[in-house]
């Protein structure tokens, strides 16, 4: 989740070209990853010959830094004569000029494939797998965008073709499921233009069927229209959303009107809970969008994706080892969607110098069960986490019951309490972190408590007594 940066976007150089290399926009909050539009023949100009460099050498400094990339590859582009490359249609793949339809353009005129062409479809798809066999599954890849129908990668052809919807849907659905082919293990979105982006409907046919295939969401763009027609597909985002899909709002480009009478102040937080986006887009030079909406993008970054909040945490002054006791606590999410992966709680105890002395896991409660905050505000969870803090020895049986000497070799005698010594009587800070069902941390707390950068945060403290 997070603010994505379009590095790559109309042109080869908006909107990084104003960027210092290596700038991982760490200085804009929440801002997560970085986005390449790049059409295809920039990407291969000749059959097999792949450009990953244009990307590798941008998204090395953000991986680096433990952030994201995400990729459009583009067939049809405005600023762009022909976006497939010439070695396709020399292949024998079919397509055809057409004069753009588009204020502003002046007649010219760009290429456009046959969508569903078998020699297009064929060296696209075998670009693709180069792709998908890269970056299918990896960590470091937060998104990938059907783009490979449409104008602008928008899977629509009013400026172009003009397609008919029946034909739109054929083509929408064929490319979809070739990005989900390539990339199984990594979310893929696909833009609501493909299903008409004056469509008014609640929900759509073609929607649902992406929404089948795992396919998640993207609305291209919000914003360019007035209100109250702003943004179209609310409620389609929603129901992605609540399918555990992503959904990524993107903007206009934020100067392109001008007179300001389509972008207004409050927009972006508005789509944010209106769509249950977990991305926002960064749709122009990032410092000058940061300065010109400072306040409702920190306002932002408190609804978009998820948010976990513990409101209370309270357990007992001192427990005895081994034995079971009640943590309580209140949570809730103050985002717009559930986590993402998978959200159970760990208590753990540290000792002064910070080492991990004792985790206990609730497996019963995993944080992504939380109702998101929508327009009807935030709803707390209530629960107690059945937790134990170290390792009572009857309950191992007696083998070790007689307290009989352990003799080293140089004659040291190591004698056995009634406890494991992982856990020795004495007084630990109690932390709560959020993560994987083994106890290991993986979500950031909004708090200010955090025990460096393990996303484990100090609550207070405890003593551990004998068990006996």
């Amino acid at each position: 989740m997070g603010w994505v940066f379009y590095y790559y976007d109309n042109s080869n150089w908006n909107y990084g070209a104003d960027t210092r290399p290596g700038d991982t926009l760490d200085w804009f909050p929440g801002c997560s990853t970085i986005y390449f539009r790049i059409p295809w023949r920039d990407l291969e100009p000749s059959e097999g010959d792949v450009r990953w460099d244009v990307i590798d050498s941008v998204a090395q400094p953000w991986i680096a830094a433990g952030k994201q990339i995400a990729f459009r590859f583009t067939c049809s582009e405005s600023a762009y004569d022909r976006a497939v490359p010439e070695w396709v249609s020399a292949a024998g793949a079919k397509g055809s000029f057409h004069t753009l339809r588009r204020s502003g353009d002046k007649g010219r005129r760009i290429y456009e494939p046959d969508w569903l062409d078998p020699v297009f479809l064929e060296k696209f798809e075998k670009f693709l797998a180069a792709a998908g066999r890269r970056w299918n599954g990896n960590l470091s890849v937060a998104f990938v965008d059907v783009g490979s129908f449409g104008m602008w990668g928008e899977g629509h052809t009013v400026f172009t073709s003009n397609l008919p919807r029946e034909k739109t849907d054929e083509i929408a659905l064929v490319h979809a499921r070739m990005h989900k082919r390539h990339f199984p293990d990594t979310p893929v979105v696909v833009s609501d233009d493909v299903a008409g982006h004056q469509n008014m409907a609640d929900d759509d046919p073609l929607m649902a069927k992406m929404r089948e295939i795992g396919i998640g969401f993207r609305d291209d763009s919000i914003m360019v229209a007035k209100r109250p027609s702003q943004w179209y597909h609310a409620s389609w985002a929603r129901r992605f959303a609540e399918a555990g899909l992503p959904v990524v709002v993107e903007s206009r480009h934020f100067f392109a009107d001008r007179d300001r009478s389509c972008w207004y102040e409050g927009g972006l937080l508005e789509s944010t809970v209106a769509y249950r986006a977990s991305y926002q887009g960064i749709h122009w030079w990032p410092d000058e969008l940061l300065r010109l909406n400072r306040a409702e993008i920190e306002k932002v970054n408190l609804r978009l994706g998820y948010r976990l909040v513990l409101k209370e945490a309270s357990w007992p002054k001192s427990v005895r080892m081994g034995d079971t006791i009640g943590v309580g606590a209140v949570w809730a999410n103050a985002g717009v969607v559930a986590p993402n992966e998978p959200a159970f709680v760990c208590w753990t105890l540290l000792d002064d110098d910070g080492t991990v002395r004792w985790a206990s896991v609730d497996e019963t409660f995993d944080l992504r069960s939380l109702p998101p905050c929508l327009e009807d505000g935030e709803k707390p969870v209530s629960r107690t986490s059945r937790a134990r803090f170290g390792w009572n020895w009857p309950y191992c049986g007696n083998y070790y019951g007689s307290g009989n000497p352990e003799v080293r070799h140089d004659g040291t005698i190591t004698r056995h309490g009634p406890n494991v010594p992982t856990l020795a009587p004495g007084e630990y800070s109690v932390c709560v972190s959020v993560g994987r069902r083994d106890g290991t941390p993986r979500i950031a707390l909004p708090l200010a408590c955090g025990v460096g950068a393990t996303r484990r945060y100090r609550l207070g403290r405890v003593v551990v007594t004998e068990s006996r």
